[in-house]
């Protein structure tokens, strides 16, 4: 980590304390627990300083989407900073119980219900594409996007990662869009992308489009602004695309078609 983020982090550090004192023969590979805001950070002594920065980014988010769908505190769940890719990954894969996964570039964070997982942005230059680790905003808005999953998952009652990857472009579009990432990460890019005529008659062309995130983010916020706050969070359960179109009672073309007029991509969002 170096520049703004980490000069935040250090602040922070000094003004909370660590509790984790390094003695002359720690190990930088040492790992260890960070407590912030009430929140266990999991993390090697090398990020000891950058957990405190991301522990309140965490709380932060919760306070966020909880805030946004009027829902109590979230359960506990496990959060654990990795030092690379090949510790992140290892662990992917006994967690998700696929040996020969392989995360691409610009995958650094995953979350669900009980854990929230993310590659230590001190390593994003070497490990990890298409992500700023001198960005503070950046870094504060991937962890809100990650809360938002957790929160997806606990009052969804999504048992495993598997059940929110059902209907992907309402899992990461609600994320993208609860978390600030739209207005801010992907401000302009779906403007750009329909004024090139992008114009998809089924979700899946949205999922596998180049602008999948922004784009799946300003439909869930046409639901939001369309539907209602009620609509959308009653929406968290469902499990499939053909259960989010049912309990909405509109067609997927429809739908589309609607969402395209009205102008989806507008600057205003729920905040606001």
């Amino acid at each position: 980590m170096r520049g703004p983020v980490l000069s935040s982090a250090i602040a922070l550090a000094a003004s909370i304390g660590c509790g984790n004192p390094a003695g002359p023969d720690a190990s930088p590979d040492e790992w260890l627990t960070v407590n912030v805001a009430g929140l266990p950070i999991h993390a090697v002594r090398a990020d000891s300083t950058l957990a405190h920065f991301v522990g309140g980014a965490i709380h932060d988010g919760e306070i966020l989407a909880t805030g946004f769908f009027t829902v109590g505190p979230l359960q506990p769940f496990e959060i654990s900073v990795y030092p690379d890719r090949e510790s992140l990954t290892e662990h992917w894969r006994a967690a998700w119980q696929q040996p020969s996964f392989q995360a691409p570039c610009w995958l650094i964070a995953a979350a669900w219900a009980t854990e929230l997982d993310l590659l230590s942005p001190r390593v994003w230059s070497r490990d990890a594409c298409g992500h700023d680790a001198n960005n503070q905003t950046h870094i504060r808005n991937v962890l809100a996007h990650e809360v938002v999953h957790v929160l997806h998952a606990q009052v969804g009652q999504h048992p495993s990662l598997g059940t929110l990857l059902n209907a992907q472009w309402f899992t990461e579009g609600l994320a993208t869009y609860v978390s600030g990432m739209l207005d801010v990460d992907y401000a302009g890019v779906v403007d750009a992308r329909l004024g090139a005529g992008f114009a998809p008659t089924t979700l899946a062309e949205v999922w596998n489009d180049q602008a999948n995130y922004p784009l799946s983010a300003s439909i869930v916020r046409y639901i939001d602004h369309r539907y209602g706050r009620a609509a959308l969070r009653d929406l968290l359960p469902a499990r499939s695309t053909t259960t989010i179109l049912t309990q909405l009672g509109v067609a997927e073309t429809d739908l589309l078609t609607a969402w395209r007029a009205a102008g989806s991509s507008r600057a205003s969002s729920w905040r606001e």
